[in-house]
């Protein structure tokens, strides 16, 4: 009696759709490819600074002015990786280059104007029409400091922006993203007194790729 080869188990409805999304996920998020963004942020809470509440282990105290930042940012991102990595750890990094332009709505000083480099980290799950993500990019700029009223001492200075938020992809092409973002600005102790601010607030980004 001949036996044949066991045929293959159809594949179900639900792999198909995991398939399908997998294929659209490398495409969107494929390794190599550049985009431009332009991205809009207000902050208007200002918090302690939170590396140094994690190197001190106790909470710091704030600045004493109530800044609020309307920052624009317009970047320049590559993308290191492809999709992959084990479990809610599975995503995709860029690499971040920015001009970011701030007008200091609320503080002593009006402006500050520079660079920021970085990286951000999609969390991308098969099935998942939003995308969770976390970035931080870093760079120098200037400042007009007012030096006095324990405003920012020094015209040479430093900001970083940290955030966490939802991406929704539009198209193959477009995508919109939303969430919290922390602008810091500081000398980084170059000067004896280093009265740096970090403002919470909120930021959208659209990016596209060309």
């Amino acid at each position: 009696m001949c036996c044949g080869a066991a045929s293959p188990p159809e594949a179900t409805g639900e792999d198909q759709g995991i398939a399908q999304h997998t294929a659209e996920s490398n495409d969107l998020y494929r390794k190599g490819t550049w985009d431009w963004s332009f991205e809009f942020l207000y902050t208007f809470d200002v918090v302690a600074n939170p590396f140094h509440c994690l190197i001190d282990l106790r909470a710091r105290g704030t600045n004493p002015h109530a800044y609020h930042f309307a920052t624009e940012t317009l970047g320049l991102r590559y993308r290191l990786t492809g999709v992959g990595g084990p479990w809610f750890l599975r995503g995709s990094a860029q690499l971040c280059t920015d001009l970011v332009t701030t007008e200091i709505v609320m503080g002593p000083e009006s402006y500050f104007v520079g660079g920021a480099v970085g990286m951000h980290y999609d969390f991308i799950q098969p099935r998942w029409p939003i995308v969770p993500y976390m970035d931080f990019r870093i760079g120098p700029g200037a400042i007009d400091a007012s030096i006095k009223h324990d405003g920012q001492q020094n015209d040479l200075e430093f900001t970083y922006l940290w955030g966490a938020g939802l991406r929704y992809n539009v198209s193959s092409s477009l995508s919109v993203s939303i969430g919290a973002i922390d602008q810091h600005l500081s000398d980084a102790w170059l000067t004896p007194r280093n009265l740096s601010v970090d403002s919470l607030g909120v930021n959208i980004r659209v990016e596209r790729k060309f």
